[in-house]
């Protein structure tokens, strides 16, 4: 995949098609059980372990809320066993996306009204993808994010399943009367 090229930094941000059995070893594996996270836990390991092997840096982005109830749950069991591998992973950091595309709960936002007074699509229709709006918004805090002055040596990153922290003041959707 990496082939030749060395980078420093890589960003990851995959598996929201995961959240479904797959066939291991001719055996089928049920979405979410023992079996399945097991080896989904090895695969994200693998992956890091390509991914680092020659220096790099590994930002994982969390997957944000979706529309649909049953494809969050989903999404959730993906972010927990993928933040399991993630956070044990020396030159990997997790990333979550909530407080730049969730609400103010950390549910499913499609749409946000910024500063400006604009409103913009954060979500695709099918309520799994981000827009091209939503994607840049990301895409600009990731980077606004990297380029941070690094935190003491002693933060550690919160699990997804903490509070959320809310959006910045500037994204934060207006209330309705």
């Amino acid at each position: 995949m990496i082939g030749s090229e060395h980078p420093d930094a890589v960003i990851v941000a995959i598996g929201a098609n995961d959240g479904q059995g797959f066939v291991e070893d001719g055996k089928v594996l049920a979405f979410g059980s023992e079996d399945w996270i097991q080896v989904y836990q090895n695969r994200i390991a693998a992956f890091l372990n390509l991914l680092t092997q020659n220096g790099a840096t590994v930002v994982w982005v969390g997957l944000p809320p979706m529309k649909s109830a049953q494809y969050n749950e989903k999404a959730a069991v993906i972010n927990r066993v993928a933040y399991t591998v993630v956070s044990k992973t020396p030159q990997a950091t997790w990333w979550n996306p909530l407080p730049y595309i969730g609400d103010e709960s950390g549910r499913y936002r499609e749409f946000q009204t910024t500063s400006d007074g604009r409103t913009m699509r954060l979500r695709a229709p099918d309520g799994i993808h981000l827009s091209d709006d939503g994607a840049m918004l990301l895409s600009s805090a990731l980077i606004n994010w990297l380029n941070a002055p690094p935190p003491p040596a002693t933060a550690q990153a919160p699990p997804p399943e903490t509070p959320k922290p809310r959006a910045p003041k500037a994204f934060r959707r207006k209330a309705r009367l």
